[in-house]
């Protein structure tokens, strides 16, 4: 379930980061949209810096 929780986080994030923007989306945006609370955000990830990586290592994942 928390594996879950934490894909569908970055599957958020990458779909906002994508339409907004690294700079213009919130931690907030990225809880809403993946359904989850804020603290399950930051339970995953300290930071938005570290959502981006989660990101890039899945794009990165994606194409190998």
């Amino acid at each position: 379930m928390a594996t879950d929780t934490k894909q569908r986080i970055i599957g958020s994030a990458i779909q906002l980061f994508a339409e907004r923007g690294y700079q213009a989306t919130t931690i907030a945006e990225i809880a809403k949209a993946s359904e989850a609370n804020a603290g399950s955000v930051y339970f995953f990830f300290q930071t938005k810096q570290d959502i981006l990586l989660a990101v890039l290592d899945s794009y990165c994942e994606g194409i190998e």
